[in-house]
């Protein structure tokens, strides 16, 4: 009887280190979710890369990419292009002359090249 409970207490001992000890069932299935998330979050980073790739492709080869992304998102104009301005009739109106010419539409001062003067 003495050696089944000393037999059954190591039983019970082995058992709590299978189960929670390190790297038991417990620690196994916590790293294999953290091992998934890994993998997704790598392919996910895989996925913008070659995004970047292409994209790098396109600025180095295509003078028409280069073109578009400063149109978009610099805000840039060729010349001969015509600028619409649309004003929010709610906005108060502006005052002292701003805002009566459109923007690049200003005279260069006297002396310079291009002048009326």
């Amino acid at each position: 009887m003495r050696i089944g409970r000393y037999l059954l207490l190591i039983i019970l001992f082995v058992g709590f280190f299978i189960v929670f000890g390190n790297r038991g069932l417990l620690d196994n299935r916590r790293l294999s979710q953290q091992l998934a998330d890994l993998r997704a979050e790598n392919a996910r980073l895989e996925a913008v890369n070659n995004s970047l790739k292409r994209e790098v492709v396109l600025v180095r080869e295509e003078p028409r990419y280069i073109e578009s992304v400063a149109r978009q998102d610099l805000g840039m104009v060729k010349r001969g292009d015509l600028i619409y301005r649309f004003v929010d009739p709610a906005a108060p109106a502006p005052t002292s002359g701003e805002g009566t010419q459109p923007r690049g539409t200003e005279s260069p001062p006297a002396g310079h090249p291009g002048s009326p003067i």
